[in-house]
């Protein structure tokens, strides 16, 4: 069990209801808040030390997580949040079990788990909660088993599923497979059968998203969508992480459900395309901060070791180009063959 990495699972259940209007999107399709129940387990040491090592305790994210969840507008009393100890395997699924039962018809469920997780030879994924042994196969919490508690007790229509761990995407698989009214969403660190970083890289994506940062709003409609959210994850694995993402809908699940407004966009300029000069070429970028004078910009294609501070001399706005056929203003695009600046 060495090589087996921190997990860090994210169940979203969203249903009807909307927190903001937004124009061409029905209602419903947006996260609420007020119809939102949490369940978080987060598990960064175990009672079986030997067999699942521990993970520090400082900065974690989970509890940073949960605080998020509080402050959104998820009522006090829909949130159930076991850390460590708390979480064991019977506690999770009786505690778990008795939140889902208070939910009513439309409601939204949020599941977050923190710690390890394993696969058998089988294929089958497993989450280590604190009680969990060797005999992962018979103690450990199944992927399976997740899904059945749901549709078992939710009374709600959409369940979205993101975790951060190894055999994360697993999650995506089980939901494909499953024959039910529910409709799944799920977003994962990586795939069903990848092992994942030990970091919060993850979790931090998904915070930056649900927070509302500016940089996750590709198309600078003032809010962040799933698919938004889905696609700012993918690039922060894969440029800090080298690790790629899972992201995948089932039934009517729409991968554009609004979350949350873009909050203090301070510059107009934030996450404007622009062209960068470096050594006499220009480069597409784009602007993610801007204080005073100087511009911090990331060079499109490129990694965030890349990412730099500017002024405006080595700014200019991006060159379109027109195409022969639609006379359309067309932005150049960048070579994804180039990998260095230098």
């Amino acid at each position: 069990m060495s090589n087996i990495k921190r997990l860090v699972i994210i169940l979203f259940i969203s249903a009807l209801g909307a927190s903001a209007q937004v124009v061409g999107r029905e209602p419903n399709q947006n996260w609420q808040p007020s119809r939102t129940w949490v369940v978080a387990v987060g598990i960064l040491e175990w009672q079986h030390s030997d067999s699942w090592d521990s993970f520090p305790q400082a900065g974690r994210k989970d509890v940073e997580l949960v605080e998020f969840f509080k402050r959104a507008g998820v009522p006090q009393n829909q949130i159930l949040f076991l850390k460590d100890r708390e979480a064991t395997k019977e506690r999770i699924q009786r505690s778990m079990t008795r939140l889902l039962a208070r939910a009513q018809e439309g409601d939204m469920l949020i599941f977050y788990f923190t710690g390890h997780g394993a696969q058998d030879e089988a294929g089958a994924t497993y989450f280590a909660n604190y009680d969990a042994d060797d005999d992962f196969a018979q103690t450990a919490w199944s992927v399976r088993s997740i899904f059945d508690t749901i549709e078992r007790n939710f009374k709600g229509s959409r369940v979205l599923l993101t975790a951060d761990c190894c055999y994360s995407g697993a999650l995506a698989n089980e939901a494909a497979r499953r024959r039910t009214s529910i409709s799944y969403a799920v977003l994962t660190s990586s795939r069903y059968n990848s092992l994942s970083t030990a970091n919060w890289t993850f979790t931090e994506a998904l915070l930056s998203g649900f927070r509302g940062n500016a940089k996750v709003d590709q198309n600078l409609d003032g809010e962040i969508e799933l698919s938004e959210l889905a696609h700012y994850a993918r690039a922060r694995m894969w440029s800090v992480e080298e690790q790629r993402t899972a992201f995948t809908t089932t039934k009517d699940f729409s991968p554009e459900m609004g979350l949350v407004e873009v909050w203090k966009r301070a510059n107009s300029r934030i996450n404007e395309r622009v062209e960068v000069l470096w050594e006499d070429d220009w480069y597409p970028a784009t602007i993610l901060e801007v204080r005073g004078s100087k511009y911090k910009i990331h060079y499109l294609g490129y990694d965030t070791e890349w990412d730099e501070w500017v002024d405006a001399a080595r700014l200019r706005r991006m060159r379109p180009t027109i195409t022969p056929a639609s006379g359309k203003n067309v932005y150049l695009n960048f070579s994804p063959t180039i990998t260095s600046l230098n």
